[in-house]
């Protein structure tokens, strides 16, 4: 089997040529100590390989182009898997592919990424029969559909770099905020929007109809609000991920205020609902 760090190299060089300035937005490594205390909060021994590429990378800020599925760091780690909580009660409508086990939530699926979709890449250290311990599953939100990814973190490093050679993940930029490496699978691929860079020579022609409904209104509406101070965002926002949110808001008309008001990557909100009624237009 390929070593991690090879996987994660070649990842790397992907990087390198089409976008350097992500590099330096993967975080230093966890130290041993971070490891096993993770690891006594979840209750599990993580799988070797995913391990050693803590002690490269402990996951990634969300800046820069980036994997669709943002590696979290240890910290993101323990705080996704305590919120999606347990239920490993069989249930006949879960959608498990082989070797998952059908349940809704199992306290030994580690979650490994984020996305804007609350979808997440998880570690399966409690396999169906016929599956494998440490086989990378992924949990998707709002559904019941549980569906395996690879036979292993590395495995998985390893089709991520197969996917973006062969055009499967592909490059763009959400309302002139952020650059994400998206997949054909999300609901967040929006070839509308711009796309730069020397990589953009790798993407297929755009289609203005993929777009979802308001994206570009929705991002200036935004954009304004924040270059002047009426929006303040956390400093750990995922900006992907409130836009997702405004998007689908701003698109029927109703509830832009409170989806800001309320948003967990909104820090502060200086203005009032009228303000931003007049401003939305």
């Amino acid at each position: 089997m390929i070593d991690v760090g090879l996987a994660w190299s070649r990842l790397h060089e992907w990087f390198a040529e089409w976008a350097p300035e992500t590099l330096a937005s993967f975080r230093p490594g966890a130290t041993g100590s971070a490891l096993r205390a993770a690891e006594a909060h979840l209750g599990v021994t993580l799988p070797a390989d995913y391990r050693k590429w803590l002690t490269l990378h402990d996951g990634l800020e969300p800046r820069g182009l980036a994997l669709p599925d943002l590696p979290l760091p240890l910290a993101g780690v323990l705080r996704v898997h305590d919120s999606l909580g347990v239920d490993e009660v069989p249930d006949d409508d879960v959608d498990a592919d082989a070797g998952v086990r059908p349940v809704p939530r199992s306290a030994k699926w580690i979650p490994i990424t984020d996305n804007p979709a609350g979808d997440h890449i998880c570690l399966d250290l409690d396999p169906a029969p016929g599956g494998r311990s440490g086989q990378v599953i992924c949990y998707w939100s709002g559904t019941l559909e549980r569906t395996h990814e690879a036979a292993s973190f590395t495995d998985w490093l390893v089709a991520q770099r197969a996917a973006m050679d062969a055009g499967e993940l592909l490059a763009t930029e959400w309302a002139g905020f952020y650059y994400a490496v998206v997949s054909r699978r999300s609901a967040l691929h929006n070839t509308q929007l711009d796309i730069r860079g020397p990589w953009a020579r790798k993407l297929p022609p755009r289609d203005p109809r993929n777009a979802p409904p308001g994206a570009l209104a929705c991002g200036r509406l935004i954009r304004k609000l924040v270059d002047n101070k009426r929006l303040v965002l956390r400093r750990d926002a995922n900006v992907i991920a409130l836009m997702t949110v405004l998007t689908r808001h701003f698109a029927h008309g109703d509830g832009l205020f409170e989806a800001l008001s309320t948003n967990r990557h909104v820090a502060e909100l200086r203005l009032t609902r009228e303000e931003l009624a007049q401003l939305r237009g």
